[in-house]
């Protein structure tokens, strides 16, 4: 997701609800450019569900969702980046 406002929006993550705590299940890289990416590098079907991402500064709160839908493994390394782009409003 990339974020763009004054001041620079504050980004979280959630699954199914619950914040997402950087892990190494879960990675979450923030740049300069106000870009989060959340990576999940191995995925399961337990993984299904809701993923969001939260943007948030003095002015207001921007939200996007995606529902991650895992059907099964295959046996191999995956890996899922999750990069949903989105300018907040300033």
């Amino acid at each position: 997701m990339k974020v763009d406002g004054k001041p620079k929006p504050e980004v979280k993550w959630y699954k199914q609800g619950a914040e997402v705590v950087p892990s190494k299940d879960f990675q979450v890289e923030e740049y300069d450019d106000g870009t989060s990416v959340l990576t999940i590098p191995e995925v399961f079907p337990d993984d299904t569900g809701e993923v969001t991402c939260v943007a948030e500064n003095d002015f207001g709160v921007a939200t996007t969702s995606t529902e991650l839908v895992v059907e099964g493994v295959l046996g191999i390394h995956l890996e899922l980046f999750l990069y949903i782009a989105m300018i907040c409003m300033q």
